[in-house]
């Protein structure tokens, strides 16, 4: 062997291969050697858990503020008419809704490698915090939706504590079994 996996290893301690390889799979270069973790299969299979159990939670916890907590707030807050009553609402549409929060959270959970409750959290709180935001004061400033910043305020804190709770659930399940890594 000309090029020992010694000498490569000396060249590029401690770096991803498959930047110079171009492979799909992720390999990695230590001290033991080429190794390689799971394939991306399993990062799909926990993307699609971390998803659903993030919609799941996203939509009790939803019910539990909007529905339970906040309701009588948020009515006097907001214009008159707009909320559906109960028998009205539209199931499919807002299972759907919080099925993309919880697919939207285990995206950007996942891409930014946060493996855990707490990181889960932190990066849960942040998107939620930005997006309700962003939207209630688009809305605000545009339509008769929002009616004081009251009611900005109250939507804003409410989505970013649901979404830091559902992001510490998806980041827990994205988190369950650590990447293993096993020799090539």
């Amino acid at each position: 062997m000309l090029f020992s996996a010694h000498r490569f290893i000396i060249l590029f301690p401690e770096r991803r291969i498959s930047e110079y390889i171009g492979n799909s799979q992720n390999y990695f270069l230590t001290s033991e050697g080429v190794l390689r973790t799971k394939s991306t299969i399993m990062n799909s299979q926990k993307f699609i858990v971390g998803g659903i159990a993030g919609g799941i939670v996203n939509f009790i916890l939803g019910w539990l503020v909007y529905g339970m907590l906040l309701r009588d707030f948020m009515a006097s807050n907001a214009s008159s008419g707009i909320m559906r009553a109960d028998s009205d609402m539209i199931w499919w549409a807002l299972i759907v809704g919080n099925l993309c929060v919880g697919f939207l959270l285990a995206y950007v959970i996942g891409k930014g490698g946060a493996a855990s409750a707490a990181k889960g959290a932190a990066v849960g709180f942040v998107v939620g915090l930005l997006v309700s935001l962003g939207y209630d004061l688009i809305m605000y400033a545009t339509s008769t939706v929002m009616t004081s910043l009251k009611g900005v305020a109250a939507d804003v804190a409410g989505s970013a504590v649901i979404s830091a709770i559902t992001g510490a659930v998806v980041g827990w399940v994205l988190g369950m079994s650590k990447k293993t890594v096993v020799a090539a």
